[in-house]
Formats: structure tokens, C-alpha cells, sequence
């Protein structure tokens, strides 16, 4: 397989900007496919975010190949950003391959996971990493919430049947059995033990509930941190089928 170069975008007149880091804290890893607009706004709040609190990272953007819109996407990113590591693989990887290839190429202890229909606010991420420091063989994830700010998932159960349903419970996240994999914290050493994603769900779907389960029987923790939310238009990262209108 022919390597997927890294290009560092370096727009002249950037919308968004991510500072160059040496020794990124953080490395964050998007996954994309034929994703529209809201990329960039993804992006343009996680800027904001890492400025207002001061956290060096690196930003990963993988933008799986289309069949119809090719790498518009990462076209896109290219033209109003910069310091956005670019990864445009010349095929559909999936969700879990995408973001396995970005985790290969980050320089971060700490690697996030994070779908680019997730919106984040100011301080949303020290929570997180505060746990991760405390607790380096744990998952964490914030709140998501509905753009009204209504809690959209608290983390989620899987019943007998094997049938998956957000809890709401901010009061009791202790019995979750997993958390959605749009905004996930994990160490990378912890990742590489678990075995990553697990292919066989290519392109998408429960492969974080199986991760999840995998991390826990390695005695791993699944936490949903309370003081940590974030938006998420769910859906809208990509299409159910491919078409030659943009995504959302």
C-alpha cells in the first residue's frame, strides 16, 4: 500500500489557524467523507477552544476519498486554514481505518477523537485531560448535547438484545457500557493495547461499542466526564449514501 503523505495546509489568508507545536499535549484526529460546511466550523471553535486555554496540540484531518466528491472536503480545508495536518487517502477507510491513520501519524501522548459535526465552547478540554492524568487507562468523553443544549448522551447502554440507547442521566453515569465515539480522550498507549478499531466494522457503526467492551475486559475504564459538554448535530458528518450534494 502506497503511504498517505501528510500535507500541512498553509492557506495565505487562513479563516482558522492552529499554531505549530513541537510537543503537541494533544493530538486531535477528524475523520471525514465528503463532509460539507460544518467542518469548518468545527474547526474554527476548536481553534478558539485551544487559544482561550492555552493547550498545544496538533490537528489531524483524514478525508476519506468519495465516490462522487472525490476530496472536496479536504480542497476546502486546504483553501481557508492552516497548520491543519492533511491526510487525503486514496479510498474510503471507514470511520475506525480513518481514524486508526491519523493515530499513526500523531505525535500526542494524548490522542481526541472527533467527528466533524461536533461543536466545542471555551474549556471543554482541561475536564477531560485532568482525567486522563489521573486515570491513564480510561476512555474519557464529555456530554454530548443537541445544539438547544438538551443532553443528547451522557454515554449509552446496550441492552440483552444487544440494542444501544443514550443515557440522559448526568446524576449517575457509573453504569454506562460505553460513550459515543464522537469526542472520545485516550492515551496512546492505551489505544495500542486495546488493538484500535476493529476493521470488520468498516465503514462505521458500533465499532465504539466494541472498543469499548474490549477496554473494559482489559480492566480499562469507559468515563463520561460531567463538567465537560460539547455540541453535536448528530448526523451530520456524513450522508447515508453518496450523492453530488454536499454534505452537512
Amino acid at each position: 500500500m502506497t503511504p498517505t503523505p501528510v500535507v500541512l495546509t498553509a492557506s495565505p489568508a487562513p479563516t482558522v489557524r492552529f499554531e505549530p507545536a513541537a510537543t503537541p499535549r494533544v493530538s486531535f484526529v477528524i475523520v471525514t467523507y465528503g463532509t460539507g460546511p460544518i467542518v469548518g466550523n468545527c474547526l474554527d471553535a476548536l481553534a478558539s477552544s485551544l487559544d482561550a486555554d492555552a493547550i498545544a496540540a496538533e490537528v489531524i484531518v483524514v478525508d476519506n476519498a468519495h465516490p462522487v466528491l472525490g476530496h472536496r472536503t479536504a480542497d476546502r480545508i486546504a483553501i481557508a486554514s492552516a497548520g491543519v495536518r492533511l491526510l487525503r487517502p486514496d479510498s474510503n477507510l471507514g470511520f475506525g481505518g480513518g481514524c486508526e491513520l491519523g493515530i499513526a501519524h500523531a505525535r500526542a501522548e494524548v490522542v481526541c477523537l472527533m467527528t466533524p459535526d461536533v461543536i466545542v465552547p471555551s474549556h471543554w478540554l482541561p475536564p477531560l485531560l485532568d482525567v486522563i492524568e489521573r486515570k491513564p487507562r480510561a476512555v474519557a468523553a464529555p456530554v454530548l448535547c443537541h445544539p438547544d443544549g438538551a443532553v443528547q448522551e451522557a454515554g449509552a447502554r446496550v441492552d440483552a438484545a444487544g440494542f444501544t440507547a443514550p443515557s440522559k442521566d448526568l446524576d449517575d453515569t457509573s453504569r454506562i457500557d460505553y460513550a459515543s465515539a464522537a469526542c472520545w480522550l485516550v492515551r496512546r498507549d492505551l489505544h495500542e493495547e486495546v488493538g484500535g478499531f476493529d476493521a470488520r466494522f468498516h465503514p462505521a457503526y458500533y465499532e465504539d461499542v466494541d472498543y469499548s467492551f474490549r477496554a473494559r475486559r482489559l480492566g480499562a475504564a469507559v468515563e463520561v466526564v460531567t463538567e465537560s459538554s460539547v455540541i453535536h448535530f448528530s448526523g451530520s458528518s456524513t450522508d447515508a449514501a453518496p450523492t453530488s450534494t454536499d454534505h452537512q
